[in-house]
This record gives C-alpha cells, structure tokens and sequence, in this order.
C-alpha cells in the first residue's frame, strides 16, 4: 500500500505464477486481500478512481536473456531487471539505457552497424544492474523452497551476508521449474469458495474494466494473418 496525496492510496497485491492448485484466481485474491483488517480500515468510506493489473517478469538474475541481437537490444523489464524484494525497476530500466547507449555510441564511432552490441550485454551483467540483481537472486528460489517466512528468513540473511562478504553461502539456486510446471492437475486440487464482491471494498471484473483507463479503436484491422485459413488448431 503507497499513500498519496489528497487522501488516496495505491493497492497492490502480487502473486507468483507458480502456484500450484490451477483454481487460484490471482485478480479475485486480490479482491479477498482487501478485506483483511488491517487493509479495509484504510479502504472502507473510500472511492475507487483507478484499477488495473501488471505482469512482473521478477525472475531475476538466473532468468535473464541475453539483452542484445544483431540491430537491437532489450532493456528494462524486457530483460527482467527488477529487484524482488524492493518491487523496484525503474533504476535498473535506466541503467540499462544507459549502457545500451553508450555501447551503440561506441559502435557508431567504430563505423559499426547492424551487430551484436556484446558490451552492452556484459555491462548488464557486470556494472550497477548486474550486482544488484546478483545480491537478491536467491529470494525466489529460497522462498519456492522454503515457504514465504522461511524464504523471507534465509532470503534476508543471504542478502545481508552478500552485502558484507560479497559472496552468498548458497551460491546461485535456480529456479527449479517453469510456472507452467509448477501448477497441478485441477482434479488434485479443490476449488476454492471465492466471497462475492461487495461493491464496496471488492468488485467484479468487467465493472473494473471501465476503471482502467484503457481504450481501444473499435475499428481496428487485424495484424495476424493465416496463411491457411482453413487450418485447426486443437
């Protein structure tokens, strides 16, 4: 929760892909978790002005591409830059457009165009966002493995001890699986008994959908064209 000015606030509510039982409803948790004391004391005499949703692409260090290709790069979240624990991006976003800058600046003096900007890729790595990402990068794995106290246990002493030895004890974990992986088969799972939305604190989707602040010409034409029209897919 981030207060504002004028007597308003943000509320987030985050939930990994990897969750295993196939009946969770991340935008209906969501709806839940506004209900719990310590949020609806805030919320309750208030008026929703605003929603909408965001995909976090957190895998961190062990899950980041190679950011540059012949004639571009990726930066930013495009790469996965943010850093779980602070739920912050925007430093690590800049940085990378920083040094993408500076590697396609030294390209162009170098009379080069249209490869691979290989500098950029190792200062990613190497400079400010590389060691940032590096000093968080087993929160997840820690946190899948252990539980989110045990995780937030472990997770905080490895980022303390990497801050004052510059090394971790666990090495680097990875993530294990997939989130695709990770979800059971709905008929091992129960389904999960939402409450109604109030229409007061929680709501439903497609009311919410005219508070997102997102519009779309009718009259679009289509960019994905089939080749065989006739052609099924299962």
């Amino acid at each position: 929760m981030y207060h504002l000015e004028n007597n308003q606030v943000y509320v987030g509510f985050i939930i990994d892909l990897n969750y295993k039982n196939p009946h969770l409803f991340p935008y209906m948790e969501f709806q839940r978790f506004k209900h719990h004391p310590q949020i609806s004391k805030v919320l309750e005499g208030g008026k929703r002005v605003a929603y909408g949703a965001r995909a976090v692409t957190k895998g961190g260090f062990q899950s980041m591409p190679k950011a540059a290709f012949p004639g571009g790069a990726m930066l930013g979240c495009s790469v996965g830059l943010v850093n779980l624990p602070r739920i912050k991006g925007n430093h690590n976003a800049m940085y990378s457009g920083m040094a993408a800058a500076e590697a396609a600046y030294a390209a162009i003096n170098m009379g080069r165009s249209g490869d691979v900007l290989e500098s950029y890729d190792a200062e990613l790595r190497s400079g400010p966002v590389g060691k940032d990402l590096r000093t968080v990068r087993n929160v997840a794995p820690l946190a899948a493995r252990f539980g989110p106290f045990g995780g937030l246990v472990l997770g905080g002493f490895d980022m303390w001890f990497q801050s004052i030895f510059k090394f971790s004890l666990f090495g680097t974990i990875k993530h294990g699986k997939t989130d695709a992986q990770s979800t059971g088969k709905a008929a091992n799972y129960s389904k999960i008994d939402y409450p109604k939305p109030d229409g007061k604190l929680s709501f439903d989707r497609l009311t919410n959908v005219s508070f997102a602040m997102t519009n779309h010409e009718e009259s679009q034409p289509s960019h994905l064209h089939l080749t065989d029209p006739a052609c099924q897919f299962l």
